[in-house]
């Protein structure tokens, strides 16, 4: 809930967190694909989120193929 609020206020890392918690505990990939790809995009990100975004949606689709 606290990350889904951060988001709202524009808090683009929160989005990476969100994605952990589908992959780590919910066993989602698909919905924490949806939220890695946001973390890449979004405006307001640290790169250090935008790196491990990018390497965690690299593995997820290499899982898919």
């Amino acid at each position: 809930m606290w990350f889904q609020r951060a988001v709202k206020l524009g808090d683009g890392d929160a989005n990476l967190q969100i994605a952990k918690i589908y992959l780590l505990h919910e066993r989602d990939q698909q919905k924490a694909i949806k939220y890695l790809e946001k973390t890449i995009k979004a405006v307001y990100v640290t790169d250090g989120s935008i790196e491990e975004a990018s390497r965690l949606l690299k593995q997820l689709r290499k899982t898919h193929r």
